[in-house]
């Protein structure tokens, strides 16, 4: 399952790089610029599944789940409390 490895590394750089020039001001839409901490995340969590998918591809996929379920409720708790 190496190309589900090399999947998810593409989409941990891509993520990682966004959140970074988002943090930077680079980007100037005002959504992607919001969340840039929360794309540093997320393609940390993508890196991470990566790594796990080179020796256990289905634990991959079910952590990647929960890391997107999880990222999604703190998310959704911290604008709640911002409002």
């Amino acid at each position: 399952m190496k190309s589900l490895a090399i999947i998810f590394f593409i989409a941990a750089v891509i993520s990682f790089v966004s959140g970074v020039f988002a943090c930077c001001g680079k980007i100037k839409n005002e959504t992607i610029k919001n969340s840039g901490v929360w794309l540093i995340i997320t393609g940390c969590l993508k890196a991470l599944c990566g790594l796990l998918a080179l020796k256990d591809p289905v634990f991959a996929i079910i952590i990647t789940i929960t890391g997107v379920v999880l990222i999604n409720c703190v998310k959704c708790l911290t604008d709640k409390k911002e409002m």
